[in-house]
């Protein structure tokens, strides 16, 4: 096959930018893809131990080579005497699915698709789809934490419907949603209660102008100063401002990390040079974001959180390179996690918890 250059070069200069740069990305991609999964894989376990090789059982460094097992580099650490590979400890550890299987799969999470298309595309089960979103969700939670806050921070919260979706038992017909209705909602869409209740999950989002960003439930119903201690505490630098309606438990919220605090009235927009008008902007984003993902259950609402966040960063990054991007990411996080201790999560937890690694 004869590959007229010029013809090309013609061809190009006919398009847009925009049109450039998707052939330009899909072109890295196909590139990226002919140089093999080994490189890929060297590449996981420098991510994994960008800062000195440590043993995952005992974390000492005095470590030597053990030999391979299916491929993959073995080591053995002459303090505990156990042997580890780069994915010891990780989502990853005793999966019976390749590393290459687990890449498409972020990559289908890149593509914002659902559990069952991915699933469908892959030739795995919906379970198994399901459990390995929520593996590598949890790793980014591990991954991304809280972020320290500084200089302006606009805080301000957003609710979603509080949902069981997923966890009633299949055919049984005496099931009842631990509700006061004890109805089932149509993907949790409806409340009983007019206004902020009970039946409302609640979302505390800070932002600061430095690219900072929290998304974290708080708990149910309205937002209150110690559901902000459990989050933000050590996590706001001193002299901070902060800005934000004119909710009442910011007040002495602020005045515990010694922080400006601005309150826009309501009705208004801006208070001087502040305003709130970033988050609010952020809010309307995750609603739309989390619509596509066809109602959520509150058990999990914190890991799609997590997701939500780790996507707000990552946005600058092509779709065809946040696939290996999420592996990178979720790799470097040290923990064992079981499908059991997926079923057993928690969904609102102290700041300690969230230190520790036990919820969302």
């Amino acid at each position: 096959m004869t590959v007229n250059i010029n013809e090309i070069r013609k061809q190009l200069n006919r398009l847009s930018r925009e049109d450039l740069e998707q052939i330009n990305a899909e072109i890295t991609e196909k590139l990226e893809g002919y140089v093999g999964l080994s490189d890929f894989l060297n590449k996981c376990a420098e991510q994994r131990f960008a800062d000195g090789l440590v043993c995952p059982h005992c974390e000492k460094k005095n470590i030597v080579k053990f030999g391979k097992v299916r491929g993959k580099q073995r080591f053995r650490c002459k303090d505990c005497g156990k042997t580890f590979t780069p994915y010891t400890k990780t989502v990853f550890a005793d999966s019976k699915l390749s590393l290459s299987v687990w890449l498409e799969y972020a990559d289908c999470m890149s593509q914002q698709m659902t559990l069952r298309e991915t699933a469908k595309k892959l030739g795995i089960c919906l379970k198994t789809s399901f459990f390995m979103r929520h593996k590598i969700l949890s790793a980014l939670k591990t991954h991304i934490g809280i972020d320290y806050l500084g200089g302006v921070i606009e805080m301000d919260e957003t609710f979603f419907a509080e949902s069981f979706k997923g966890n009633h038992k299949k055919g049984n017909p005496n099931w009842r949603a631990p509700r006061d209705s004890g109805l089932s909602r149509q993907r949790g869409k409806q409340v009983d209660y007019r206004g902020i209740s009970h039946e409302q999950v609640c979302i505390s989002v800070a932002i600061d102008r430095n690219g900072g960003l929290v998304t974290v439930p708080a708990g149910k119903s309205r937002l209150t100063t110690k559901q902000l201690h459990s989050i933000y505490d050590g996590k706001i630098e001193k002299s901070s401002t902060i800005c934000t309606d004119s909710h009442n438990a910011y007040k002495s919220f602020a005045k515990s990390v010694a922080a400006d605090l601005v309150q826009i009235e309501r009705g208004k927009h801006k208070k001087g040079i502040y305003h709130i008008n970033h988050i609010n902007a952020l809010h309307s984003k995750l609603k739309l974001w989390m619509k596509r993902k066809y109602g959520i259950s509150t058990k999990y609402i914190g890991n799609y959180m997590y997701w939500f966040n780790w996507s707000e960063r990552n946005s600058h990054i092509s779709r065809h390179r946040q696939g290996k991007s999420l592996i990178y990411d979720s790799i470097s996080s040290m923990l064992i996690l079981t499908r059991e201790n997926i079923r057993e999560t928690v969904p609102f937890c102290s700041t300690n918890d969230y230190e520790k690694g036990r919820c969302l």
